[in-house]
């Protein structure tokens, strides 16, 4: 995942989709997750995606990093 701008793009487009950010902002998406799945993330993912929204939403700073994003995403989808 070098490619830090196509990262920052579809984060700005994914935070955009108020049905998808409110289902985070408002915790329901942890009702989602298959953790026991042998072939998932555990919620890794999910969990990463929702600390992003978070931050990006509720925080009054101006930046935010999306580091264990980046990694969790690294991770899960190996070059």
């Amino acid at each position: 995942l070098g490619n830090t701008c196509f990262m920052n793009s579809a984060l700005q487009c994914l935070t955009h989709a108020t049905p998808l950010t409110r289902h985070f902002l408002s915790n329901k998406y942890k009702h989602d997750l298959n953790l026991k799945n042998p072939l998932g993330t555990q919620g890794r993912l999910a969990h990463a995606y929702d600390t992003v929204v978070k931050d990006l939403w509720l925080k009054s700073h101006e930046a935010a990093s999306p580091t264990a994003l980046k990694r969790a995403i690294a991770m899960f989808a190996q070059r």
